[in-house]
């Protein structure tokens, strides 16, 4: 919970301190892993974010997550063939649960929580833009996917 505030802040570096800190001593829990990639990319660190990102997929290679924002930042930076690869992998790896929704208590708590606190008002921001569908990232994502492989003479329909 600590780190949420610093996210809907946009204070990435201080939600790493965060994350690496409840890291240290062991390198293989996953959720800290993406969570730590996230925040490196979200804060403009690509290099870190992929160096995280690839540190998940050797502990997990059907990291659906993880793939998909290392084919987001391969994209941008152009390097189409690592970009490929990983939206296949991704594609390849796509979810076929759909994400809970959270419950509308949920987000009565975090207005309440946001009328006191600045952080805690853009963690509510975020959650009413993202949370009320959590599959909607999931299928941008998938659309982008597609007509980017489509593009690179690439065809892998998930």
């Amino acid at each position: 919970m600590k780190v949420a505030p610093l996210v809907g802040r946009r204070d990435y570096d201080g939600a790493l301190r965060i994350l690496e800190d409840e890291l240290a001593g062991t390198t293989e829990d996953i959720p800290y892993l993406e969570m730590i990639a996230h925040c490196y990319w979200q804060g403009g660190k690509d290099e870190k974010a992929i160096e995280t990102a690839r540190k998940a997929l050797v502990l997990d290679s059907n990291n659906f997550e993880m793939a998909m924002m290392l084919s987001r930042i391969y994209a941008a930076h152009e390097d189409h063939k690592q970009a490929i690869a990983y939206a296949r992998m991704a594609l390849t790896n796509y979810p076929s649960e759909t994400l809970p929704t959270p419950p509308a208590w949920a987000f009565g708590a975090l207005k309440l929580a946001g009328k006191f606190s600045a952080g805690w008002k853009r963690v509510e921001e975020v959650a009413n833009e993202d949370l009320r569908d959590p599959e909607k990232a999931r299928r941008d994502w998938r659309s982008w996917a597609n007509e980017y492989l489509a593009s690179h003479g690439e065809n892998l329909k998930r």
